[in-house]
């Protein structure tokens, strides 16, 4: 038998153009300002970057790849963003130079995650170092970004040149013995201490001495010193201050270092990682609700997935759970049991924690300065574990937890102390709701339960259950542009959409997939570590309505399944977003805010009316000529367009698809004809008879020679099911919008498919930060029964990373096994 499909390619996907896959003949180096690799803006680029002697065995392994240099056009006020896979394996640093290569910014120190700002519009380089040991990465260019400060240590911000503040670790001695290791500090890096306090810090000063301190240790640093144009000599010493910092903050008598900063009075936003969550819950209004309610900790939404682990985003959401998974699939050691945390998936040697992802999206912590933010983020999960190692489920283990959910008897023979409000259940597969499934349903909405599900992955209009059961809110799939996801299921039986992701695209020029940004973890043996990921699929849209009916919830709490299925079916919690009326993406796509003010009738004063505009960035790239957006009232009463404006001649904007008062949507139209090649950014400026106007800002490029999207030599791996083994291999180079692939002389039997790159050449692909793609999605894996010729196994891939906390910088564990899929060769 043949299998065969193809892979598409992210258009705003590149690789580092020498990575050390020895696969790949089509290597050229990136090394100096003079073969700096031109990149698309935005972008998102899987690299790899080694020292000499360091890493894998490969094409880079004897000369070493210590540097990758990125020639890119930029806008000011965006933002670049480097994630390192290994850090612990390979010390990477990001720097920002200008045209004439002069060093205008940088990030240094052994660090995940490193973000800059781009200070000015203009062409730049940009600079992946190695200074030690071997890593891939990924790095990013968008619109716009995180406002967190991940690392300290960056030249712009402002500090005291030449100037260090040391705490030793306490002595045994007491304060005599603090200030011998102070001494001994200052002698052993050559600096000067202007002054110390007993049981207290030193200032100490760089000099000459001190320099030549660092050289010796780092010997890199002062080749790449030697090599660097200053802006001025003040950028040197700041440059010289950061990278002592770094040194003294590993030395074992030192408790800290840290520059002598200079500080200003400024807001910063609560939550770190809410602008990359922006786009899905600015789609929603969720931030007109939230001035309603965020949720109350009375309120319980069961997610009855593969658990949920205690990422320090959701930790204190939960209540008592239960798993019920029970057998050789259980993954845990054990049946029945109080345990409802998420071991993780295994996929290969790594692992997907789909369950952790979707109660992110529900309730993941608000306003606590750490990672992101759920839809109703003081509400909480109750965390029910049904679906085991495989990633799959029994129905049987599935209903025992819709029972327990709603406080019902059920084989645990225990309840929860509260039954749930809301079940959300990101599950299911093809086929009819038969009577266990139907009968369990009907019971927990009898006890007061709103259930809700989803559609399916299958791009199909079809039976699907739980969806399909009567009595389940089944929720569909859209991407940026409130459009159908290209994956999403789609019919009669499907109720309402929900922001879901498309990561085959960046509409909205962020500089990452579309895809829903949410909680995760990284899984090294028995230790679990707080991450972050993007993926795609009605799962994660589910939990996005999950999250509103929260919400709803919390302002009402006697709304009933029954009210929410009367307001679902009026209109009165959804944007009409295709046909008139209900279509074959269900009553329309969830609003937040329209959801709250009907649950709570007439309590809450209304909100005034204003204009919103989704989404709130387009990119073009480019090769993109025409985007469309949406405009719609976040609030009561009536309001009408009066003008629309645009903020350059080369952007234009038509309507496509409105009523009488000028709402919904809108197209916007690029023109690069007579610009010379750049990046661009404007606007078009909707306004109102009434309220402030509202912005969608464009994003553009104009370039001699378009971009082509690339995501590196790729393996095609066909895995037997049962074994996880890899049983055959093709390889093909993904390059272009798509590519395809096959596989002949397929032996009958039950497979899996996946396919990644393997740019460390360590014989895995899908390592971190490496492309990685499954059949049919990314983390939702389907077994392929294998009897007969199967055609049209389309998968997407992309390059991924786990950020771990960008408020924190989480130090993530070395990759002590081997993290992804092996390949035959």
């Amino acid at each position: 038998m043949t299998l065969s499909g193809s892979i598409s390619i992210p258009t705003t996907t590149q690789v580092d153009s020498d990575t050390n896959d020895s696969g790949n003949s089509t290597r050229r180096a990136n090394d100096t300002f003079a073969q700096a690799q031109t990149l698309p803006n935005p972008v998102v680029v899987g690299g790899y970057a080694n020292r000499p002697g360091a890493g894998q065995d490969g094409p880079s392994l004897t000369p070493g790849d210590a540097r990758d240099y990125y020639r890119v056009s930029l806008l000011r006020g965006q933002v670049i963003e480097l994630v390192v896979a290994d850090p612990a394996a390979g010390d990477l640093n990001l720097d920002l130079y200008s045209s004439t290569q002069t060093l205008v910014d940088s990030s240094v120190g052994n660090r995940k995650v490193h973000q800059l700002t781009v200070p000015a519009s203009g062409t730049y380089f940009v600079l992946v170092s190695a200074l030690t040991g071997a890593s891939n990465y990924n790095l990013a260019i968008g619109q716009s970004g995180s406002t967190a400060l991940v690392n300290p240590l960056v030249l712009s911000r402002e500090f005291v040149p030449g100037e260090i503040l040391v705490r030793t670790k306490a002595a045994t001695n007491g304060a005599r013995g603090a200030q011998q290791k102070q001494s001994r500090v200052a002698n052993a890096y050559g600096l000067k201490r202007s002054y110390d306090v007993p049981d207290a810090h030193a200032l100490m000063t760089l000099s000459t001495q001190s320099l030549q301190a660092a050289a010796s240790s780092k010997p890199q640093l002062q080749e790449q010193e030697l090599e660097t144009q200053f802006e001025s000599d003040e950028a040197r010493l700041k440059w010289q201050t950061l990278q002592m910092v770094e040194l003294l903050s590993k030395d074992p008598d030192i408790a800290w270092a840290e520059p002598n900063w200079i500080v200003h009075t400024q807001a910063v936003p609560n939550d770190p990682e809410y602008s990359r969550q922006r786009w899905h819950y600015e789609q929603i209004s969720l931030p007109s609700a939230w001035n309603v309610t965020t949720g109350q900790p009375s309120v319980i939404v069961a997610v009855i997935d593969t658990g949920v682990r205690p990422h320090f985003d959701l930790v204190s959401r939960l209540v008592e759970g239960f798993d019920f998974v029970r057998g050789v699939g259980a993954g845990d050691g054990d049946d029945d049991d109080t345990d409802a945390r998420d071991p993780g998936t295994p996929n290969g040697g790594s692992y997907t924690f789909h369950g952790t992802h979707v109660a992110g999206t529900i309730a993941a912590s608000g306003n606590d300065g750490q990672g992101g933010t759920g839809v109703a983020w003081n509400a909480r999960i109750m965390p029910l574990r049904a679906l085991g190692a495989t990633g799959s489920g029994s129905t049987e283990d599935i209903i025992q937890s819709i029972l327990f959910s709603a406080r019902l008897a059920n084989r645990s023979g225990t309840l929860p102390a509260q039954r749930a409000d809301i079940i959300n259940m990101s599950l299911g597969g093809r086929g009819l709701c038969g009577g266990a499934w139907q009968d369990a349903i009907t019971r927990a909405r009898a006890a007061g339960v709103i259930v809700i599900a989803a559609a399916g992955n299958d791009n199909a209009d079809g039976d699907y259950t739980p969806a399909g059961c009567t009595g389940v809110v089944s929720v569909s799939s859209v991407g940026v542009g409130r459009t159908r996801a290209p994956y999403s299921n789609f019919g009669t039986a499907v109720d309402v959409a929900a922001p879901g992701g498309d990561m085959s695209v960046d509409r909205n020029g962020d500089g990452a997939y579309d895809g829903i940004f949410s909680t995760y973890s990284i899984r090294d043996g028995a230790t679990y570590y707080s991450s972050y990921q993007l993926l795609q699929g009605t799962s994660m849209a589910t939990p996005h309505v999950a999250g509103v009916a929260a919400l709803m919830k919390s302002v009402n709490a006697s709304l009933t399944p029954e009210n929410f299925d009367t307001l679902l079916a009026a209109g009165s919690l959804t944007d009409d977003i295709g046909a008139p009326g209900r279509d074959s993406l269900g009553i329309g796509l969830i609003n937040a805010a329209k959801a709250v003010r009907a649950a709570a009738s007439a309590t809450p004063p209304p909100a005034p009316p204003q204009l919103i505009v989704t989404p709130t960035t387009v990119n073009f790239g480019d090769i993109g000529t025409v985007n469309e957006v949406t405009i719609g009232n976040a609030g009561t009463g009536s309001v009408s367009t009066t003008t629309r404006a645009t903020s350059a001649a080369w952007i234009s904007v038509a309507p496509v698809q409105t009523d009488a008062a000028g709402l919904g949507t809108y197209r916007i139209t690029i023109n690069r004809a007579g610009l010379a090649a750049g990046t661009y950014n404007g606007w078009v400026e909707f306004r109102g008879n009434v309220g402030n106007p509202v912005r969608t800002s464009v994003l553009m490029q104009v370039v001699t020679t378009p971009s082509v999207p690339s995501a590196g030599y790729h393996y095609v791996l066909l895995i037997d099911s049962a074994t996880g083994d890899t049983v055959e291999q093709v390889e093909v180079d993904a390059n272009g919008s798509s590519v395809n692939y096959s596989f002949a002389d397929v032996a009958p039997g039950l497979y899996e498919l996946a396919a990644g790159t393997d740019m460390n050449n360590d014989q895995f692909i899908c390592d971190e930060a490496e492309a990685c793609t499954e059949y049919p999605l990314f983390g939702e894996v389907t077994p392929l029964e294998v009897s007969s010729d199967l055609t049209g196994l389309n998968m997407l891939t992309g390059f991924r990373s786990s950020p771990g906390s960008a408020a924190t910088n989480e130090t993530l564990p070395p990759l002590l096994e081997k993290k992804g899929l092996r390949r035959l060769r």
